[in-house]
């Protein structure tokens, strides 16, 4: 039954900051609500929920942010290798028209 309440949760777009008395009303007329049998065991439930959600969220966020730092530092390797076979190319030329 647990299980079935999250669904509706997700179903009806909790968010982690989601304040359960604006929810509630929405979620009401739903026979998921009325899976959970008491008001308190919803109330924990939601409240696991908008917890988990936002730990899953920082997460998705922190792995992203780390990839993009990676790109980041292979694109600053790239650029500085380029560099270098650019001055080695023009210290080739410049040494061949001396």
């Amino acid at each position: 039954c647990g299980r079935r309440f999250k669904e509706l949760l997700m179903d009806k777009g909790v968010t982690p900051f989601s304040r359960w008395e604006r929810e509630l009303p929405k979620l009401e007329g739903d026979e998921r609500y009325k899976a959970v049998p008491t008001l308190k065991e919803r109330r924990a439930l939601f409240d696991e929920f908008c917890k988990n959600v936002a730990a899953e969220q920082k997460k998705l966020k922190e792995e992203r942010s780390r990839r993009a730092l990676e790109g980041f530092r292979a694109l600053l390797e790239e650029a500085v290798e380029v560099e270098m076979r650019l001055a080695v190319q023009q210290a080739e030329e410049e040494a061949a028209e001396a």
